[in-house]
């Protein structure tokens, strides 16, 4: 699966093409990557998801490491590297980052809970496609009903302790 660079989003100051500086410190910008990924649930339903991540640094090193590796909008990652990645994604019951927002259901904008009733948060990273972490780590979600009903028996058990 390829990974691409993106062409980052109007309005943002753009370094060298494919870096957009950012507006609180201007000394730090990003580059987007995304990738395109198909999937079958368990019924045989086939799904597209476009996944998308960063690489974060100084602008400085940024500009270096695209002119090293000659990276353009729309180009292939791992071919310009001349290592094979992906895009992989790790869910978990608590936040990776301060002020991370739940995984939600994009159609009803409602937050994603375990059966236990935990909210799960997601992250999208880049890793070498032979690395020992280069598989998804996807947490099991229920519907919202069934998640309030298990967060109400878990308060009812802590009050009963």
């Amino acid at each position: 699966m390829k990974v691409v660079i993106e062409k980052p989003a109007e309005g943002r100051v753009i370094v060298s093409g494919i870096i957009a500086v950012n507006p609180n410190n201007t000394d730090f910008g990003s580059i987007m990557l995304s990738q395109t990924n198909f999937a079958l649930n368990v019924g045989g339903f086939m799904n597209q998801e476009k996944r998308v991540t960063f690489i974060s640094g100084r602008v400085d090193d940024l500009k270096n490491y695209v002119e090293q590796y000659k990276l353009t909008v729309g180009c292939d990652y791992s071919e310009r590297t001349g290592i094979p990645h992906r895009l992989v994604v790790t869910e978990s019951t608590t936040p990776y980052f301060e002020g991370q927002s739940p995984k939600v259901n994009p159609k009803t904008n409602e937050a994603l809970h375990t059966a236990d009733g935990e909210l799960i948060y997601r992250r999208v990273s880049l890793v070498a496609e032979n690395a020992e972490n280069a598989v998804d780590s996807l947490i099991a979600h229920v519907p919202t009903a069934i998640a309030v009903e298990a967060e109400a028996k878990k308060n009812v058990m802590s009050d009963i302790q």
